[in-house]
């Protein structure tokens, strides 16, 4: 749980609450004159999702505002929806409602989907929705607001809006580990929402507050050093050690690891060669010493026996 002032907001799934990742370089910064909290989170492919908002207390609202609204950016793309939020009331969104040509309502989910990326050349089209540095990143952003009156939405809500995958360049990414975007699933009719009237205080660009969640793959978060690799097994070949899990521990090694993997079978190659060396010399030795005839045993000489009872003259 994130929190900024009396407000604070989460990124839930049907497992609970998304675990937070603070990056210290990066901790958070300010959206014009108000703060901005920044985390990161961890999204799987055609996971559903939801944001949940709380305000604490109607601390630096009222008098001046009687609620707070909430817009909802995903990848750089407003949602076209502003949710309302009273004091000491919780807020949560799990998707989007628009109305169709048909006159009714649909709903769809808020859904972490793959992130297409290609080496084609990519038509203009195919990505002129696409704000390619907020890719991975859901923004919610808290205003105060004044309400003045409620009434049910008509059929031109939200018409037209998508949130559909969308095909990116592998040269956009600038060397970035992105591999998830969000998407909204397919439509479920629903009821007609209700819709708010009345006085924003704050603007987009001067919002009260900012919350963002940079959402990235378990590879892209260890990789960002925000949550531990798993040990890896040792890659010096052992009796009975199965060859394809050293290649695939192998590919799971990091840059770092890589190169201080590689010192150490250097250094392991130059004992092993100064051991061969020092054994192949002793070997040479005693080669040589069996050419010239020589011996390290000595012989023992064998006692000379004098017989002194022999006759005499």
């Amino acid at each position: 749980m994130v929190r900024l002032k009396n407000v604070e907001c989460h990124i839930s799934t049907a497992s609970g609450r998304l675990e937070e990742y603070t990056d210290p370089d990066n901790s958070g910064d300010r959206e014009g004159d108000s703060p901005c909290s920044i985390v990161y989170i961890k999204s799987e492919e055609g996971q559903p999702f939801s944001v949940d908002v709380k305000l604490l207390d109607d601390t630096g609202i009222v008098p001046s505002a009687n609620a707070a609204s909430v817009t909802l950016h995903f990848d750089g793309k407003m949602i076209p929806a502003r949710y309302i939020m009273y004091p000491y009331q919780n807020l949560k969104r799990s998707g989007f409602v628009s109305g169709v040509e048909s006159g009714g309502f649909v709903q769809r989910q808020f859904q972490f989907s793959k992130l297409n990326v290609t080496e084609d050349d990519l038509k203009p089209t195919d990505s002129k929705d696409m704000d390619v540095l907020t890719l991975g990143e859901i923004r919610v952003s808290v205003m105060r607001y004044f309400v003045t009156s409620v009434c049910i939405a008509n059929a031109n809500y939200g018409r037209g809006f998508s949130k559909d995958p969308k095909t990116l360049h592998e040269k956009q990414l600038k060397g970035r580990d992105l591999t998830h975007s969000v998407v909204l699933s397919a439509p479920q009719p629903t009821s007609a929402p209700n819709i708010v009237t009345g006085l924003n205080l704050d603007t987009e660009t001067y919002p009260y507050l900012t919350f963002k969640f940079r959402y990235r793959s378990e590879r892209a978060l260890k990789g960002l050093g925000l949550i531990p690799r798993t040990p890896l097994p040792s890659l010096s070949p052992k009796p009975g050690l199965n060859s394809h899990r050293s290649s695939s521990a192998v590919l799971q090694m990091s840059r770092k690891e890589l190169e201080a993997e590689v010192i150490r079978l250097r250094n392991q190659n130059k004992s092993d060669g100064r051991a061969e060396v020092k054994k192949e010399n002793q070997n040479k030795v005693k080669r040589e010493r069996a050419d010239s005839g020589t011996s390290n045993i000595k012989k023992r000489k064998r006692p000379l026996t004098i017989d002194l009872t022999g006759d005499s003259d």
